[in-house]
């Protein structure tokens, strides 16, 4: 399980700021959705989805402390 976590977690940095949804993480963590969800649940204490928001707040985040780039356009 924590495999498929790290899966998970490897899309969602991959495809940070893409429009794509949690089925597309299941599918490439090679898991149901709802699987992918009581396992990421119990290995991080967070949904998938809680936690893909916030590697994306995160992300923002070091863009704008390290960049010039305006809120807007980080957003």
């Amino acid at each position: 399980s924590k495999q498929l976590v790290q899966h998970a977690i490897e899309y969602m940095r991959t495809h940070l700021f893409e429009t794509r949804t949690i089925e597309d993480v299941a599918f490439r963590a090679g898991c149901s959705r709802a699987r992918l969800f009581a396992v990421f649940k119990e290995e991080t204490g967070m949904t998938p989805n809680d936690y893909w928001q916030r590697l994306r707040v995160e992300s923002s985040q070091k863009l704008l402390r390290s960049t010039d780039r305006s809120i807007t356009e980080i957003a």
